[in-house]
């Protein structure tokens, strides 16, 4: 089995250090789409402001 894990990816509508988040993570997936299609799975974890927000309710 081949799995693909992207973790803490940090996607903001505002640069982060002068980067394009958006566009870094867009990237990061053709990246996986180009080179690892052959993947069984793709895994995206860490905190996200969704997650951070479902957890104070």
């Amino acid at each position: 089995m081949k799995l693909v894990h992207i973790s803490d990816i940090r996607i903001n509508a505002d640069p982060i250090a002068g980067q394009n988040s958006v566009a870094a993570f867009e990237a990061c997936l053709a990246h996986v789409e180009k080179r690892h299609a052959d993947a069984d799975a793709v895994v995206i974890s860490g905190t996200s402001p969704i997650t951070a927000s479902a957890r104070l309710i």
